[in-house]
């Protein structure tokens, strides 16, 4: 059974100051429907109750330029079935070099 993806306000705000990145969607798209289907794939970061997952894309170049490697925060509620999206961050210019 999938799980349904919620994002607390703070993921909300952080996805719309990045959403200029070119290809966005698309890169969170894959990492989306690993989500829904797998969370538990993920490693947990905070072993805190409940305990907080990390998942991470893979930085990718194509023709129209570099979609950065995204992080998302995220704690699963196994009752009613959601993911809790709580933070995303792209890579900075540090983590790149």
């Amino acid at each position: 059974m999938l799980f349904t993806l919620a994002e607390e306000p703070n993921y909300a705000r952080q996805a719309q100051q990045i959403d200029d990145i070119q290809r966005l969607d698309e890169a969170l798209s894959g990492l989306h429907w690993a989500l829904a289907n797998n969370p538990e794939a993920f490693d947990i970061v905070i072993p805190s109750e409940p305990p907080i997952y990390l998942a991470k894309t893979d930085r990718r170049t194509w023709s129209g330029g570099v979609i950065p490697r995204l992080r998302i925060w995220f704690r699963i509620e196994y009752r009613s079935r959601k993911v809790i999206l709580m933070a995303i961050q792209p890579e900075s210019i540090e983590d790149i070099t």
